[in-house]
């Protein structure tokens, strides 16, 4: 399987369209719709790549990618 890759987007429509286009080029995608649970798919997943809607309410995509930096590779 490909790389496994973070999306975190609130906005359900787009979620799932581009998780759709990612899962055509063979790349495994986990989906969050909120800083709450792209924390907890962190902690229970190796992440290749995180794309994050850095327009979300106060600062959580910083927060998400500084957990993602913290764990080992």
């Amino acid at each position: 399987m490909g790389p496994t890759v973070l999306l975190v987007v609130q906005d359900a429509f787009f979620l799932h369209n581009l998780s759709g286009n990612l899962s055509l080029l063979k790349a495994s995608v986990v989906t969050a719709g909120s800083k709450h649970e792209a924390l907890e798919i962190c902690s229970n997943h190796e992440i290749d790549l995180a794309l994050l809607d850095i327009r979300q309410q106060g600062n959580d995509a910083m927060q998400v990618l500084a957990n993602l930096k913290k764990k080992p590779a």
